[in-house]
C-alpha cells in the first residue's frame, strides 16, 4: 500500500492539457464559420433587447435553448465525449436547461427590461466587469 503515496493530482486526470486544447482547436476548425454566424446571433439577441415589444423576453429565450442543444449536441456529444466519458451527462444537464428555457418562454412571462432598483445596477456592474 505503500505506492499510493507516489500518485500526484495530474495522475487522475482523463487527459492532457494539450489534448483538451487540441479538441477545442479541431472542433472550431470543423465549425467555421458557425463563430460568424453566433456572433450575428448575439447581435441580434441586442438588438431585440432594444425593443419594447411584449414578445421579446419569448424570442430570446428561443434563440438561447436553440444554442444550448447546438452545445449539447456539437461539442459534448459528438466531440467531448471522445475524451471524458461524463460528457454525455453534461450534454444531458444542456439539453435539460434547453427544455427548461423552452418551458419559461411558452408559460411564464419573461422581460429583459431593466430595473432602476440598487440590486439591477449592482448585477449590470458585475456583468460589464
Amino acid at each position: 500500500m505503500s505506492e499510493r503515496w507516489t500518485y500526484s493530482l495530474s495522475d487522475f486526470l482523463l487527459f492532457s492539457p494539450r489534448t483538451y486544447y487540441r479538441l477545442v482547436e479541431l472542433y472550431n476548425l470543423a465549425i467555421w464559420p458557425a463563430q460568424l454566424v453566433a456572433l450575428a446571433i448575439g447581435a441580434a439577441i441586442l438588438a431585440v433587447l432594444g425593443s419594447r415589444a411584449t414578445w421579446q423576453g419569448r424570442i430570446i429565450m428561443v434563440v438561447l435553448a436553440f444554442l444550448w442543444v447546438w452545445v449539447a449536441w456539437a461539442y459534448f456529444l459528438e466531440r467531448y465525449e471522445t475524451i471524458n466519458w461524463a460528457a454525455s451527462y453534461y450534454a444531458a444537464g444542456f439539453m435539460a436547461e434547453a427544455v427548461l428555457l423552452l418551458w419559461r418562454a411558452a408559460f411564464a412571462g419573461v422581460s429583459f427590461r431593466p430595473n432602476q432598483n440598487l440590486a439591477s445596477r449592482a448585477g449590470l456592474v458585475i456583468s460589464a466587469s
